[in-house]
């Protein structure tokens, strides 16, 4: 597969959850050939960060919407055609859950899209 598109945008919704005041998410692209997401991709270094999300369990759900043109047109310039992203809660990282209480978001599956522009 070859080409390049014009515009890529990725989207999808965040609903946090838990006692924080606000979250900091990073979402992530796995770099080089990757096949779909395994169980070892959860502590795979093999990213570059994308972006920084924060958002509040008060405020509710959240849409994002990341211009992802760049990765799209290296997967395929590179022949792979994919692109593999994550999500990743840097405030539980940083801070921890020590008291085992529900704690961050969840990705809304309907919500994920990858908008293409030719």
């Amino acid at each position: 597969m070859s080409g390049s598109v014009r515009e890529a945008r990725l989207k999808l919704t965040l609903a946090p959850f838990g006692l924080f005041d606000d979250h900091e998410f990073e979402v992530q692209i796995f770099r080089g050939t990757h096949a779909p997401v395994r169980a070892m991709d959860l502590i795979s270094g093999d990213v570059e960060p994308l972006a920084q999300v924060t958002i509040r369990p008060k405020e509710g759900v959240k849409p994002v919407m990341l211009t992802v043109t760049e990765a799209v047109n290296q997967a395929l310039e590179s022949g792979t055609g994919a692109v593999t992203f994550r999500v990743v809660d840097r405030t539980i990282e940083r801070l921890g859950n020590r008291k085992n209480k529900e704690e961050g978001a969840t990705v809304e599956a309907a919500s994920v899209q990858l908008e293409i522009e030719r």
